[in-house]
């Protein structure tokens, strides 16, 4: 080959390089997730994607939800392609890069997510880069002067199909808005976006005309597994409306009032034993091994005079928080033994121990885990008859060393509900060392 003729490869070459897309260069992105149609609600996020300075080959990236922080497990990063990986739901996001109008690289793909038995689902998923700071959302435009006042505060909530909530809600002066979501079975964790003086109605048969609504508010999450979003329309007569989307697979209408002391039931006395003596028999395979073991059998190994015995499944929101907490509960009192049983997304086996390997290594917790069945409620509630009914991933029953249970709590307050979270941990180091001293 002439040197002529490699000068025009070279060029060639050079050509084709710039026609296609950059690689996605460090820095903050908003993740939008596309829940349905153009109109329908999206979920957003935002992450922050780095180099990691002691090893240039190697990037890490980091979830932002108002002021929660999730370092994404598995990053991946190629010329064109970035991929988040959350091995412990068996959920991923795969971006291509793409040149935007402005001459700055963002990217577009899909998030994929294997729901086990409910299937697999992909919604559209696009990253911008943006250069604010403050916030985890789009930038938010001044609200309404009274907007700040009128808007946040505690609201009594009530869902279509799923009933009674406590909405607990902040906006800034600028319309920025954090907050979350209480439910009897747990809340919807850190929530983010933003309230702005628009209006927003979604067609023929909405509940209010368009010129009753004076504002709308957006909150969002997501956490790799679980793409909550909120989008409700406040009414001149101070009450909201609006609507639920979880993920592509759930949507729901929702009303809202202003009451500072709206309230949900004790979680305390959400179940009861209906059946004691059944817990010494039920027995369900071990994580680990296999093998099937009786629960009390398992109890009864590790010891300990005060002793909880975990109704959870990897895939939930709430478990996520209550494994930290049981975590650190477990290094405070020497004298407190754990024991999970897992009702999972899928009846295999085998995928099932999986996604509890993963879920303990993320989280540290090393205590026995036997897998119970499928996520079902009315399926876990015949399998672990010891309760009337089981209600909420997760539920904890407390027990003395004698395998007696003391008290049962339903659900889960993560550290987002703030005053709720800190009630409830003070109530549950209480029975702890209650049962510790007994």
């Amino acid at each position: 080959m002439t040197r002529h003729a490699m000068s025009a490869c070279a060029l060639a070459a050079a050509a084709l390089a710039g026609c296609s897309p950059d690689p996605l260069p460090d820095g903050r992105y908003l993740l939008t997730l596309r829940t349905g149609s153009s109109d329908a609600p999206k979920i957003e996020t935002s992450f922050e994607l780095e180099t990691v300075a002691a090893n240039p080959r190697r990037s890490r990236a980091v979830i932002r939800n108002g002021p929660e922080r999730i370092e994404v497990p598995v990053v991946e990063r190629s010329a064109t392609t970035l991929l988040l990986g959350f091995p412990h739901y068996d959920s991923r996001v795969t971006l291509e890069s793409e040149k935007r109008p402005d001459g700055r690289v963002g990217a577009a793909g899909i998030w994929r997510i294997d729901r086990g038995d409910k299937g697999v689902f992909e919604l559209d998923a696009t990253a911008v880069p943006v250069d604010w700071f403050d916030g985890t959302r789009r930038p938010a435009i001044a609200a309404d002067r009274d907007a700040p006042r009128d808007v946040s505060g505690r609201w009594a909530m009530t869902f279509v199909e799923s009933g009674d909530a406590v909405g607990e809600f902040e906006i800034d002066r600028y319309g920025g808005a954090t907050g979350t979501i209480r439910t009897p079975t747990g809340d919807y964790r850190y929530l983010a976006g933003r309230y702005e003086p628009t209006l927003r109605v979604w067609g023929p048969g909405d509940p209010v005309l368009g010129e009753d609504v004076i504002g709308t508010l957006e909150l969002s999450t997501f956490d790799g597994a679980h793409a909550f979003t909120f989008v409700g329309n406040r009414r001149r007569d101070g009450t909201m409306w609006g609507l639920f989307a979880s993920g592509s697979w759930w949507l729901e209408g929702w009303t809202a009032r202003k009451d500072a002391d709206a309230a949900l039931p004790d979680p305390f006395t959400g179940s009861v034993v209906s059946d004691a003596a059944a817990l010494e028999s039920i027995a369900f395979r071990d994580s680990a091994t296999g093998e099937e073991r009786r629960v009390v059998e398992v109890l009864d190994e590790l010891g300990g005079r005060a002793r909880i015995v975990e109704i959870f499944g990897t895939w939930c929101p709430n478990c996520t928080d209550a494994a930290r907490e049981l975590v650190e509960l477990r290094a405070a009192y020497p004298g407190l033994s754990v024991v999970g049983v897992a009702f999972e997304a899928s009846n295999e086996f085998e995928r099932s121990a999986r996604q509890v390997r993963r879920y303990q290594e993320r989280h540290g917790a090393d205590w026995p885990v036997l897998i119970a069945g499928n996520r079902d409620k009315d399926d876990a509630t015949k399998t672990f008859r010891v309760l009337d009914k089981v209600r909420s991933y997760p539920t904890m029953l407390f027990m003395n060393e004698r395998n007696e249970v003391v008290e049962v709590l339903t659900g889960f307050n993560g550290p987002a509900t703030g005053g709720a979270y800190r009630e409830q941990r003070a109530r549950i180091e209480s029975i702890i060392e209650s049962l510790l001293s007994d």
